[in-house]
């Protein structure tokens, strides 16, 4: 749909002397749009920042973004950034070569009002990709930089400025940037596009005034300058244990940075516009949008209230001192950005990662800038590197992510190609969900050998069949399930019930699913409806199967009342195929945006609020239920519950949590109550259930991340603002 028949309003070119522009970096993802796009039929977005380089790949982008960039870009309003050019890096690659082919034509195509780069180098040694890493103090790296932006400035067409990094090293890492940026823009015609978080990460993250460093940058002339939030790391390295800010752009602004903003918009007169940058894949949920909305409108008009009254230099006597560029060749900067990237991604301890790049011979010119790199900021870097880097793949590999032990960044990485043995298939990963037990395993509550490639609620396509495997074929889609194959000698296989074998293959065994490829086994694999997307399969395999087999374990009699406790990601489900079975259903939670989920998204009859903690005095309030389905982690609401259910009510207990479920004995006796456990059941409930959902009755509520984002989704997950399950999309 074009954004006229959404009704966003038209607006007008900036006139001269007015406030600065004021707009959004924009995002090709459907979560981004949804939660900016009441803003843009309010009229209130003056401009538009466009990274060139996330529309280049073979889905091109959204139709209702490609309107924005005509429009923007027809009224003058439309800016450039680039992202993954690693234009000060000294080694140039053809495929840097390619991107600045791509950038010809998207200028040629697309009116820019201009366009800017990072200040650091992503492309070393063997790799390919990657975040922004510092630079050491080069006349090499200067030289080089000077050299690059007017090739870029040639190749777009239209004025090109430097970004400010916003992660550092050491305290005179900090320096030292600042200085750089400075000489750069002294040798050139170009501009500074000031990030001001990046400015507040780098003054916390080592005791600087915020101020003062901004000072230390030529703000007379900052054209452009970045708003955005993040996120906080804590060391384990630092035994003062500080927490160290990153520049993740997923959160709100902090009010510091609004404050540090309203002192620096004095000090730039050459100011165009400010930008809130917010990646995609963040604002999921609607209090997320909700609050990201508010942080734009305070930007407005924090902005339009300050106006220009720039000077037409900063004071001198604020800055940080400038640090002198070491002499060095192209030669040692090509052995300094290769040995930092390399042994940032292989070094486990920051102190050996220091000690290694002392060591270097080639690095001599930088020695007294490396011995002032502090363990914390590399402990940081290697968490960077080893979650956004990549290298170039040699041929029979494959990509996945990798976790090697609890509170270790999930890191994507090249693996050799897997194959399948007899009574396997290959199945080349379409979509994987995210579990609580994902997030167990990476706490360290729920132990699993490392390293090792997680995720077990997978959906897929078969790849190739192992010998013996005459039940399936190649090009099947297929889930595969947790307990894939039983031992054949234990009571339970004798029974016939496989999935509680005592010693069962498993997705730990085989490897999970955040892979391209990976090897299951042909029992434990379930074919897919006609129609049923992967990213909506996936969660069934665990977390759905789950609520399934606890509300048949529960045996649902008449018209017994079902309640669910937990409405998160299994509780979502739970409710929607009680609901999808034709049960009175009632949502019990403390969250009124959940609960407005519950009534109006999953089939929920009541909504049951609780205020003072007591789920069962609520419950008991509503009417009580007959059945309670217990998918909450936290087990005194799964002990209080029992209070609330009728006569013979049945507590069926599916969720996992620290501590122990203590419950009163004289409430199950006088309500001659049962506790019943349930993981998954017998594939005839999984088949039920996957009929159900490409029906369109149980439909799982997801939040979609690339593998590239997995450590973003993972994190979501671990800090409890996944609306209602994260599925990661992997091919």
């Amino acid at each position: 749909m074009g954004l006229a028949a959404r009704g966003v309003r038209q607006g007008v070119s900036h006139p001269s002397g007015a406030p600065p522009r004021v707009g959004l970096s924009l995002m090709p993802a459907d979560d981004w749009w949804a939660a900016n796009e009441p803003l843009f039929f309010r009229g209130l977005i003056d401009a538009v920042e466009w990274s060139v380089d996330f529309g280049w790949g073979p889905d091109g982008v959204p139709e209702w973004l490609a309107s924005l960039l005509e429009r923007y870009g027809s009224q003058d309003r439309l800016y450039a950034h680039g992202v993954e050019l690693s234009a000060m890096s000294a080694i140039w690659t053809p495929e840097q070569d390619a991107w600045l082919a791509e950038l010809e034509a998207t200028c040629a195509r697309s009116r820019f009002r201009h366009l800017t780069e990072h200040y650091g180098f992503i492309t070393a040694a063997d790799f390919v990709r990657g975040t922004p890493l510092p630079l050491p103090p080069s006349a090499a790296a200067l030289g080089l930089a000077e050299r690059r932006l007017q090739t870029l400035r040639e190749r777009a067409g239209v004025p090109v400025g430097i970004e400010n990094l916003a992660f550092a090293l050491s305290r005179r890492d900090v320096e030292a940037q600042a200085s750089f940026v400075s000489q750069l823009l002294e040798r050139t015609d170009a501009f500074l596009l000031l990030d001001v978080h990046n400015l507040y990460c780098q003054a916390h993250n080592f005791g600087i005034d915020p101020l003062v460093l901004a000072r230390s940058y030529p703000l007379h002339r900052a054209r452009e300058i970045h708003v955005s939030g993040g996120s906080w790391s804590t060391p384990t390295s630092d035994p003062e244990r500080r927490r160290f800010r990153r520049d993740s752009h997923d959160d709100r602004t902090p009010n510091e940075v609004f404050s540090l903003l309203s002192s620096v918009l004095e000090l730039c007169p050459a100011l165009e516009v400010v930008i809130l940058e917010r990646t995609d894949r963040s604002l999921f949920g609607r209090d997320e949008a909700e609050r990201h909305r508010e942080d734009f409108v305070r930007l407005r008009s924090l902005v339009h209230r300050r106006g220009q009254r720039g000077q037409a230099e900063p004071p001198s006597g604020s800055r940080l001192p400038r640090v002198e560029l070491a002499r060095d060749d192209e030669v040692a900067l090509e052995a300094f950005q290769g040995a930092l990237v390399t042994t940032l991604a292989s070094q486990a301890d920051p102190h050996e990662v220091k000690a290694a790049l002392q060591a270097a011979a080639p690095l001599a010119p930088y020695r007294e800038h490396l011995d002032s790199y502090e363990p914390r900021a590399l402990e940081i870097g290697a968490a960077l590197v080893k979650q956004w880097g990549a290298r170039a793949e040699p041929e029979d590999s494959m990509r996945a992510v990798v976790f090697r032990g609890p509170g270790s960044p999930l890191e994507l990485r090249s693996l050799p190609r897997v194959a399948p043995g007899p009574g396997q298939v290959l199945v080349r990963v379409v979509a994987v969900g995210l579990c609580g037990t994902d997030a167990h395993a990476y706490r360290g509550s729920f132990p699993v050998p490392t390293p090792i490639v997680l995720g077990h609620e997978i959906a897929g396509v078969v790849e190739a069949l192992g010998s013996g495997v005459t039940d399936l074929e190649v090009g099947d889609r297929v889930g595969v399930s947790w307990v894939q194959a039983g031992c054949g000698a234990c009571a339970a296989c004798d029974r016939g019930a496989f999935q509680r074998c005592a010693s069962p293959r498993t997705w730990i065994e085989n490897g999970g699913g955040l892979s391209e490829l990976t090897v299951a086994e042909a029992s434990g694999c379930t074919r897919l409806p006609d129609g049923l997307d992967p990213e909506l399969a996936a969660p069934l395999f665990c977390a759905g199967h789950v609520a399934f087999s606890g509300l048949r374990k529960a045996a649902v009699r008449g018209a017994e009342r079902v309640a669910v406790v937990g409405l998160g990601g299994l509780g979502h489900l739970a409710l929607q195929i009680a609901s999808a079975l034709g049960h009175e259903t009632l949502a019990v939670s403390s969250s009124l945006d959940k609960l407005e989920d519950a009534r109006e998204g999953f089939g929920a009859d009541h909504v049951v609020r609780v205020d003072d903690g007591d789920v069962g005095g609520a419950l008991e309030r509503a009417g009580g239920a007959d059945i309670v389905l217990a998918t909450t982690s936290n087990m005194s609401d799964v002990a209080r519950s029992v209070r609330g259910l009728r006569l013979g009510g049945r507590v069926v207990l599916m969720g996992l949590g620290e501590g122990l479920l203590s419950i009163d004995p004289i409430e199950l006796v006088q309500r001659e109550a049962s506790v019943i456990g349930s993981v998954q059941g017998s594939r005839a409930e999984l088949e039920e259930l996957l009929t159900l959902a490409a029906e369109g009755k149980v439909r799982p509520r997801v939040e979609v991340f690339p593998l590239l984002m997995a450590q973003r989704a993972l994190a979501r997950l671990l800090e409890g603002r996944v609306r209602y399950r994260a599925v990661v999309r992997v091919g």
